[in-house]
């Protein structure tokens, strides 16, 4: 059962991606200090 993704789908795939990123760059911040 394939449906495309919609713009939102996108949206909120996007903003995952972004959460992401920041929590591994505050991780990484922190060992680092």
């Amino acid at each position: 059962m394939e449906s495309p993704l919609t713009p939102v789908d996108y949206k909120l795939l996007i903003t995952k991606l972004q959460t992401t990123a920041v929590s591994t760059q505050q991780s990484t911040e922190r060992e680092s200090n």
